[in-house]
């Protein structure tokens, strides 16, 4: 993890400790983490308010945290995508769902709800309209072990956020018979804002089974499509990495039922300047 970024500090599970309860807090951008070996390590914690540790001691306002006991508070740090606002209402409840505690809870949908779930190191946001269906899903790249968040959504949006920077976004739509029909990247991240891979749609790599991730509708668009759209990627990436602004967006058009695209429709700007291509599947 990155120095500056917002944590939220967890219990352990198995015993009543570190924290007497949890909290957030900052990692230290003056004080490096201690290393001790791989999967290892000691970040220096500021935290938002004075603490007091499962002895009684304190309070204390900062300290040493082993990384197991940290938890990325992306809650603070993700911004939605103007493309993609959040369908938020005062009429919603939240429900916090920890599965580090509870590893095989299943979300059962209820109307009017945000519910939160929370993984090491992945957090999902999950959105319900007044029927109770699923109509919004923001998290991070990762494999979320529920069905509910396994399994795309009909007429749902999906937005994953990178790991390193909140602002950046890729969004993903679904029809009512939940394929992708669109995916944007408004703006299109830096090269190793995600993390990983430098791809505009990098951070939904291997985040979702194969009717939801981008990686796996482009595939099936056809290898002279799929050769297109690389060319198109690297594009846009080698644009942002000159300091230029640039987006994308991806629109499937499907034939009848099928659940492969027939064609995609790609749109880019970069700095005010629009270019449009129509890949088909071959």
């Amino acid at each position: 993890m990155l120095p500056g970024t917002r944590v939220r500090v967890v219990r352990d599970t198995t015993w009543d400790g570190p924290w007497q309860r949890e909290f957030t807090g900052v990692l230290s951008p003056s004080i490096p983490p201690t290393i001790w070996g791989p999967g290892d390590t000691d970040y220096f914690v500021v935290f938002d308010e004075s603490q007091i540790d499962c002895d009684g001691d304190g309070p204390y306002s900062k300290a040493m945290i082993r990384a197991k006991y940290l938890r990325v508070d992306v809650r603070r740090a993700w911004v939605p995508p103007e493309v993609a606002p959040r369908p938020w209402s005062p009429r919603m409840r939240v429900v916090d769902l920890d599965m580090v505690a509870q590893p095989d809870l299943h979300v059962t949908p209820e109307p009017d709800v945000l519910f939160w779930v929370s993984l090491p190191g992945i957090e999902a946001g999950c959105y319900t309209d007044g029927t109770g269906r699923i109509v919004y899903v923001e998290t991070v790249p990762g494999t979320v072990p529920n069905k509910v968040l396994q399994v795309a959504q009909p007429g749902a949006t999906y937005v994953v956020h990178p790991v390193l920077d909140g602002r950046f976004a890729v969004v993903l739509r679904t029809d009512s018979q939940a394929r992708v029909v669109e995916v944007v990247a408004d703006p299109v991240a830096p090269a190793g804002a995600y993390g990983h891979d430098a791809h505009p749609f990098a951070a939904v790599v291997g985040a979702w089974p194969g009717q939801v991730s981008p990686r796996a509708l482009l595939a099936s668009a056809g290898r002279t499509a799929l050769e297109g759209l690389a060319s198109v990627a690297q594009r846009l990436v080698d644009s942002t990495d000159r300091g230029q602004r640039a987006s994308v967006r991806v629109q499937a058009s499907y034939a009848h039922a099928g659940a492969v695209p027939s064609q995609l429709l790609v749109d880019d700007v970069v700095d005010g300047q629009s270019t449009s291509a129509l890949f088909v599947n071959t």
